[in-house]
């Protein structure tokens, strides 16, 4: 998402600008401690000046609509617990690309069942409402502590 919306620069100042530790690419965001996810979101959000909770609004909608591009089935059979996700009239934009049909099967297989789509649902929903609660601190540069005592001595 970030590579896409915001460059490759940006994704690779964020995950080496951060002490969140790179895995290997292949590694899903399921693999990744929630501290550390954390991490990188609070870091985008700095870079780009959205809030948190937006961002992750933002990747939440995508990933809804990837299901239902990749698999409409499961969108469909599922519609009622994805739409707690997307606000209506959200219609987010993935750029096309040949589907590949493990592509389908691997939607299929992960949120094919209730309840696999229950869980990927409340988790989102839950982390959009601890996103929601918290505010990202403004981290200052190390120097402009020195510099504004530098300033005091000065007047």
């Amino acid at each position: 998402m970030v590579e896409a919306r915001h460059g490759a620069p940006m994704a690779e100042a964020i995950l080496f600008g951060t002490d969140v530790p790179c895995g290997d690419e292949d590694d899903l965001l399921d693999t990744y401690p929630a501290a550390q996810l954390q991490a990188l979101f609070d870091a985008l959000s700095r870079r780009v000046g959205e809030t948190p909770h937006a961002l992750l609004q933002q990747l939440a909608s995508r990933l809804i609509g990837r299901i239902r591009l990749v698999n409409p089935d499961v969108f469909a059979r599922h519609a009622d617990l994805f739409g707690q996700i997307t606000a209506s009239g959200d219609d987010v934009v993935l750029r096309s690309y040949e589907i590949d049909e493990t592509e389908v099967e691997e939607i299929e297989l992960l949120l094919g069942e209730r309840g696999q789509a229950q869980r990927l649902v409340r988790g989102l929903l839950n982390d959009l409402a601890r996103y929601e609660r918290r505010r990202v601190p403004v981290r200052r540069h190390p120097a402009a502590a020195a510099l504004a005592h530098v300033r005091a001595l000065m007047r």
